[in-house]
């Protein structure tokens, strides 16, 4: 048991870091920097407080959920 987890840690170490190693190309990279677009630009406004001049009157009853019988003890 211990011999085939040796093994295969001494297999599969060197193969993961061979493709971790032929994968990366760092002018790819570069490149696709180069040509990604500006940032855009984004307005921006001081905040101010101020009481609101719209007065909305909206009707409504209100109704209870559950009923439940109160008694003194």
């Amino acid at each position: 048991m211990i011999r085939r987890k040796l093994l295969s840690l001494f297999i599969l170490s060197p193969a993961a870091l061979w493709c971790a190693a032929c994968g990366g190309n760092s002018n790819s990279t570069t490149k696709a920097a180069q040509a990604a677009p500006a940032q855009p630009t984004v307005e921006v406004v001081k905040i101010a407080s101020k009481k609101l001049s719209i007065t909305t009157r909206l009707p409504g009853e209100l109704q209870a959920d559950e009923a439940v019988a109160v008694f003194p003890r």
